[in-house]
């Protein structure tokens, strides 16, 4: 996202809302980024058990399935944010950039 932005001749007063939004952010995403990885850790840990238990592993992939959305939910707040921030035409380029680089992604390619 930080590419898609560097693009759109952002003011200064854009940049720094931007930038309170991404802080604003980052608690909630760092938290939901270590529940999962706790969650996977269970799940490894559940599979790899000497008799794995399909009640345990299924609430685990429940609880995944789970975070998965609320990282989701999150970067969507963050996004819808991010709009509200730019000017018309910056959405447009914005929504257009992103779109490519998911094409991009999709594909296979390079995206760093």
């Amino acid at each position: 996202m930080r590419a898609a932005l560097e693009k759109l001749d952002l003011t200064q007063a854009q940049k720094d809302r931007l930038r309170e939004l991404v802080l604003e952010a980052r608690p909630g995403l760092q938290a939901l980024r270590g529940q999962r990885q706790a969650d996977r850790a269970a799940l490894h840990a559940a599979l790899e058990a000497p008799t794995p238990d399909p009640s345990t592993i299924g609430s685990l992939m429940v609880k995944m399935k789970q975070g998965r959305e609320m990282v989701r939910a999150e970067r969507q707040r963050l996004h819808d944010a991010t709009l509200s921030v730019l000017t018309p035409e910056q959405r447009v380029r914005f929504e257009a950039y992103l779109d490519a680089f998911k094409a991009l992604r999709r594909r296979g390619g390079d995206t760093r």
